[in-house]
């Protein structure tokens, strides 16, 4: 915990971070964590594009990643999303799953492909 002092006069804090409690050190590695889920949502999202946009990627899959998307930024589900914690408990379930069976549904070299290319996008 870190220690917060008052200023003088205008009542207001100083030294306060962002993160409150948090010391200092904390900081860096939360950006970073931060920082490099950002970095593999986009890598994984330019790859299902890619997979979605390729002739020999099968419709059932291009049928099961535009439902995994659809679902997962739709309201309502099995269990609406406004309901605390488990509104949000099926779409951790749903979404993977259906993401999961679309792209074991396309051939090797496909996903192997847009892989290297979704990686090859993002370094550059």
């Amino acid at each position: 915990m870190t220690l917060v002092r008052l200023s003088d006069g205008a009542g207001g804090r100083e030294g306060q971070s962002i993160m409150g409690d948090a010391p200092r050190d904390a900081r860096i590695p939360a950006l970073r964590v931060l920082t490099a889920l950002i970095a593999f949502v986009n890598r994984e999202m330019r790859f299902y594009r890619l997979m979605m946009n390729d002739s020999r990627t099968p419709t059932s899959s291009k049928i099961l990643i535009g439902a995994a998307v659809g679902y997962a930024i739709w309201p309502l589900g099995l269990v609406p999303d406004f309901i605390p914690i488990v509104g949000y408990v099926d779409d951790v379930i749903i979404v993977p799953a259906l993401v999961y069976i679309a792209v074991r549904r396309v051939p090797r070299e496909v996903v192997t492909e847009c892989r290297r290319q979704a990686a090859e996008r993002g370094a550059v």
